[in-house]
């Protein structure tokens, strides 16, 4: 594993410093992926769309990837590689990012809002304390269904977890 996240990474290394390739352009590109490991499917995007691609892909480098073929932007064509993995794709400078950054965000953002509920002890009503916790539990099923069906957390649903978070936060009261 460790050599094939080696190669992987030489290989978006080589295309990122290359004279070859031009900087990463959103223009179509005609794909014909076959279905095949997560790191060789990001590794043969990298080649064929010119874009390098910033992954840490660790224990998910061996995921299998479902095959797809037709003239796609890097872009459309990185989130298709990443459909139903739990991995998101974005573009980025000159290039393509592989993360779990909206995930991470409604993740760690839902564990702050239970901490809170927990501090606010008596302070908080039972029914309304379980129906903060049935929400942030929605909140972020509904983050990891969206990143299974298109690849990436578009900058509006970003928001709208914000103020999500934002408008529960409010209503929790504070610790002494």
């Amino acid at each position: 594993m460790k050599n094939t996240l080696k190669k992987l990474l030489l290989a978006v290394a080589c295309l990122a410093a290359g004279s070859a390739f031009a900087a990463c352009q959103m223009t179509p590109v005609a794909y014909d992926m076959p279905s095949q490991r997560l790191d060789e499917a990001l590794q043969q995007l990298a080649h064929r769309s010119g874009c390098p691609v910033k992954v840490d892909l660790g224990a998910d480098s061996s995921r299998k990837v479902k095959k797809f073929k037709g003239t796609f932007t890097p872009d459309q064509a990185l989130w298709l590689v990443l459909k139903k993995t739990g991995l998101e794709g974005y573009v980025e400078n000159d290039g393509l990012t592989v993360d779990r950054r909206g995930q991470d965000f409604v993740n760690q953002r839902a564990t702050e809002l239970r901490t809170a509920i927990d501090k606010a002890g008596t302070r908080m009503e039972a029914r309304k304390k379980k129906r903060f916790l049935h929400q942030l539990d929605t909140i972020e099923s509904g983050a990891k269904k969206v990143v299974l069906e298109q690849s990436f957390v578009s900058a509006a649903e970003m928001a709208s977890y914000k103020r999500d978070f934002d408008e529960l936060s409010s209503q929790i009261p504070a610790s002494k």
